[in-house]
């Protein structure tokens, strides 16, 4: 299982989150999954569109975390069997750029925005 570290915009420092109000602009939600895929896919079923950035556990280091004072306001643990069904053309379905997870649901014929951005779904 990998490791990857949630992040939240600043309207969540004075307004509710509309998933879990234990969301915070100033901490991180650790999410375990067995690969960027299955953690896309698990913060969007949990959190829907209401996130701002998830990082590898290799970009969030020590200043990174800085950021957000509050720490790790909890953890969400992914099935460790999760096997990504669709596979993105041009990146093979990694999703990942410089350590960022992008957001966004994969479409069929159309960029796979849940990845790269510039590939498309595969059928």
């Amino acid at each position: 299982m990998e490791t990857f570290f949630l992040t939240f915009g600043q309207r969540y420092r004075d307004e509710s989150h509309p998933a879990d109000d234990r969301v915070h602009a100033d901490g991180w939600v650790e999410v375990h999954a067995p690969n960027a895929d299955a953690a896309r896919q698990l913060i969007t079923d949990t959190f829907g569109p209401a996130w701002s950035l998830a990082y590898r556990a290799e970009e969030f280091d020590e200043r990174a975390r800085s950021f957000f004072p509050l720490g790790c306001l909890f953890e969400l643990t992914g099935d460790p069997d999760a096997v990504p069904t669709e596979e993105c053309s041009f990146c093979g379905g990694e999703g990942v750029i410089g350590g960022l997870i992008v957001d966004s649901g994969p479409a069929r014929d159309e960029p796979c925005g849940a990845c790269c951005g510039k590939g498309r779904v595969a059928a």
